[in-house]
């Protein structure tokens, strides 16, 4: 292990430290960095501008890392003319003229010239010259709530020529290139065809960059569905399974909801056959990607039962995304909730059909969920935490069940709270003690964003949460989009009027706090 590594230093802050004015502190980077650099999947860009360094400490330094870690030399970045706000000059060295690009401040926006600069530098720019305005786009595409309407209609465009790009890129840029399409999200969808051929050829290292971006494109990626499952099998007869691209390659069939007849069919084998991870993991992904069906409500009920933490945790959750609100699911919900501390989930008596008395199976629900607070040292507390959020998925409005999500709104449990949180908000009955838990959970940092979000689904009923939701409005950090996103909206849904405005911001003040990235 490096000395880098043992100092906790993040490869963020080297990279950046490459970069700077302090020709000491460059050395110093440049020292660490090459003792890391034989450890790291990707070669960061700043590495490539630090090879090409004025001063040879650094350069000698980076060179021999490349060379000891059989990585090619990038390319010297050149010194643009001058012209324009990107392009402006004349500059003293290439670092200056990186520094002057990433100083784009992506949550501040961009102007539509700089925006077409920078797709021109990252499209056909030389490598030096493509990264910093790769590493800018990323950013830019990251807080995209900032751009203009006359930047939107230009992403498919950029989608496309960076996909066009990826062919004969080097490691650092096609790594990048990567990035952007990754942020760009749904924008990126042009791009989908490129991205699964160079999948399909499975090149070494490249693998999981693709599938990453496959997925945050979403459902416009489900061609990528097969090649996926390819994987997943060929993880299975390996040994031993390696647990987490198994899981990597599950949260890729959610995102790209890959719900085509031979993946679910594929999944619910998995689920019924399989076990340890790879059955927990098939039933998380079935109870995303399946339809409301009975047979696979059923199987989960099965799984339930079973007295694997893990699996029973992963049914719970599948119960409540797959939206089937049987007596007989509410009847397990309630009998799980209601089981003793230690005790294993009693199974149904042979040949005695499951109850179907439902007002039974809401009480023993609420009844367990107002003795949460109760159970500190509990085995079933995550598998407690799940339920609550199940319930709120199934939109039980039982007086009963809201009035026990309340009180477990306010437990000492931080997941408990947060999914008993998330549950009220999914219900939407506009309780004053259910208004009163959530404005209280304002002030807790871990579930604020949570809560917002949950008073502004109450709507206009939720008046009496406007004070503290702008008081966070008005002090906090105008960095923290995500937070700052549901309180806003949850200021507009409760008073009807922009957020800002009510946040008590001046005209002149709004660009001060994010808008919501919607």
């Amino acid at each position: 292990m490096s000395d880098a590594m043992h100092l906790g230093i993040p490869i963020e802050r080297l990279t950046k430290h490459l970069v700077s004015d302090d020709q000491a502190l460059r050395r110093v980077a440049a020292a660490l960095i090459a003792q890391v650099l034989c450890f790291l999947d990707e070669v960061p860009p700043e590495v490539g501008l630090a090879a090409h360094d004025e001063d040879s400490v650094v350069s000698d330094l980076v060179r021999e890392a490349l060379r000891a870690a059989d990585r090619e030399l990038p390319a010297a970045p050149v010194e643009p003319p001058g012209g324009s706000i990107i392009r402006g000059g004349p500059w003293p060295s290439p670092r200056d003229r990186w520094r002057q690009i990433r100083s784009v401040d992506a949550r501040k926006g961009v102007t539509l010239e700089t925006f077409q600069e920078l797709c021109q530098l990252a499209v056909r720019g030389e490598p030096g010259l493509r990264w910093p305005s790769l590493l800018s786009l990323k950013d830019l595409a990251w807080f995209s709530s900032h751009w203009t309407p006359d930047l939107v209609p230009l992403l498919p465009g950029l989608a496309a020529d960076l996909a066009a790009t990826l062919a004969g890129a080097d490691e650092i840029t096609r790594a990048l290139t990567l990035d952007v399409l990754r942020n760009l999200g749904p924008q990126a969808a042009v791009a989908v065809d490129t991205l699964l051929a160079m999948l399909a050829r499975e090149v070494p290292g490249l693998d999981s960059l693709l599938l990453s971006t496959l997925g945050s494109i979403g459902s416009a990626a489900s061609g990528a569905a097969p090649l996926v499952l390819d994987r997943l099998v060929k993880l299975e007869q390996q040994e031993p399974v390696d647990e987490e691209r198994q899981s990597f390659l599950h949260l890729t069939l959610q995102k790209i909801e890959a719900s085509s007849p031979s993946t679910l069919e594929w999944l619910e084998q998995r689920a019924r056959l399989s076990s340890g991870e790879s059955r927990r993991l098939a039933v998380e992904s079935l109870g995303l990607l399946g339809r409301s069906d009975a047979g696979l409500a059923s199987l989960f009920l099965d799984l339930v039962r079973q007295d694997e933490p893990k699996l029973r945790d992963a049914a719970i959750v599948a119960l409540g995304n797959l939206g089937v609100s049987t007596p007989e699911v509410v009847e397990i919900l309630g009998r799980l909730l209601t089981a003793p501390p230690g005790r294993r989930l009693p199974r149904p008596r042979p040949g005695k059909p499951p109850s179907s008395d439902r007002e039974a199976a809401v009480q023993d629900a609420a009844m367990i969920l107002k003795e949460m607070s109760e159970r500190a040292a509990d085995p079933l507390k995550d598998s407690r935490a799940e339920a609550a959020g199940a319930l709120g998925k199934l939109r039980c409005r039982a007086p009963e069940i809201v009035s026990a999500l309340t009180s477990a709104a306010r437990d000492p449990d931080d997941h408990l709270r947060l999914e008993a949180t998330r549950a009220l908000g999914d219900i939407g009955v506009a309780d004053p003690g259910v208004i009163g838990a959530l404005i209280a959970n304002l002030d807790d940092s871990e579930i604020c964003a949570t809560a917002a979000h949950a008073l502004g689904r109450l709507g206009p009923a939720a008046r009496d949460a406007l004070e503290a939701l702008r008081r966070i409005a008005v002090h906090a950090d105008p960095g923290d989009c995500w937070l700052l996103g549901p309180v806003n909206e949850a200021i507009e849904a409760i008073s009807a009027r922009p957020a800002l405005r009510l946040a008590g911001h001046d005209e002149h003040d709004e660009g001060k706090v994010p808008k919501s990235r919607g």
